[in-house]
């Protein structure tokens, strides 16, 4: 009997502990193997309707409209949707892509509403993940979207499948799964990708200080060629930039990525949500950075992102 009670009043303490007292707002609340997920809403920028957010961990990862699949929040979102329409005008196109990182599915959601005959996978490794997006962020039970609660590097290795785009949106600024930033990750995906394919890979970085993205981009051209891997950002003052989200485009094959600066330049500056940032600019971005290739042997990520932990935590300076 003094076991049992021993061990009721140690769960009830350890429950007391670690479950923090949730905000009256949180609608969902769940700790997984991987994450703490949070829902709740929010307001959305244009003050027209609420959004609902997902919270991984400390990170709100996805904002989604529940009644507009068509409304991206986040303006590395709205890059993407740039990079799409540019690359795919016809909105009947059977392209076929990839996400790896589903979050709340507000992309996939925006993909399956715009391109209706699209084949759209996504590899999300927490089912919990899944299941929320499903239950609490308006992902509809009767989607196209096809997911597998997989990794992605295992995803990846095992497709037989090739595609046009794959989007790789799993960093955040405070973790990142290092098995896929390396070379030998890259090489697989480029085996995936169509000879015209595109990978987009989201990444958060301290743009003046950071030393992730430039490995990351070395990397990346150690794979496709140096000609071939672009950087696209949601601001034109690129010199001025702290910890800021960008897009890492990469083409496979023959791409003209001067068609896409031309798309997105024809819409003003004023209107323009991504800006390509100058071959040169980047040349000289990686080569005054002391950049390490990222190898299955060697990715130290955590270290190369302690800028922004500094920016955020520590010393103010950055």
């Amino acid at each position: 009997m003094g076991l049992l009670l021993a061990l009721f009043l140690s769960r009830g303490a350890y429950s007391t502990a670690v479950r923090p007292e949730l905000r009256d707002d949180v609608i969902f609340y769940k700790e997984t193997d991987y994450f703490t997920i949070k829902t709740v809403d929010v307001s959305r920028s244009d003050s027209v309707n609420r959004l609902r957010a997902m919270v991984l961990d400390n990170l709100v990862h996805s904002l989604s409209d529940l009644d507009d699949p068509l409304h991206l929040e986040y303006r590395y979102e709205q890059l993407c949707a740039e990079f799409f329409a540019w690359r795919f005008p016809d909105r009947q196109a059977s392209l076929k892509s990839l996400m790896i990182g589903g979050g709340g599915y507000t992309f996939p959601r925006y993909m399956e509403a715009v391109y209706p005959q699209a084949g759209i996978d996504v590899v999300e490794l927490d089912p919990e993940v899944m299941k929320t997006a499903f239950e609490y962020m308006g992902l509809p039970r009767d989607t196209r979207i096809h997911s597998f609660t997989v990794d992605g590097r295992w995803f990846v290795r095992n497709s037989t499948a090739v595609y046009d785009v794959t989007f790789i949106d799993v960093f955040n600024d405070l973790s990142m799964p290092p098995h896929l930033t390396t070379y030998e990750f890259a090489l697989e995906v480029r085996r995936i990708l169509k000879p015209d394919g595109f990978l987009l890979v989201n990444i958060v970085d301290h743009f003046r200080e950071g030393l992730f993205l430039p490995a990351y981009l070395r990397t990346l051209m150690a794979v496709f060629g140096d000609d071939h891997v672009h950087l696209l950002t949601i601001s034109p003052l690129f010199d001025t930039v702290k910890t800021a989200t960008c897009i890492v485009l990469v083409s496979k094959g023959p791409h003209g990525i001067e068609g896409f600066e031309s798309f997105i330049n024809r819409k003003g500056k004023e209107k323009a949500t991504a800006f390509l940032v100058p071959a040169d600019v980047m040349r000289k971005y990686i080569t005054d950075r002391s950049s390490v290739m990222l190898t299955d042997e060697f990715m130290p990520v955590d270290n190369l992102i302690a800028p922004v932990f500094q920016e955020r935590f520590g010393d103010k300076r950055y």
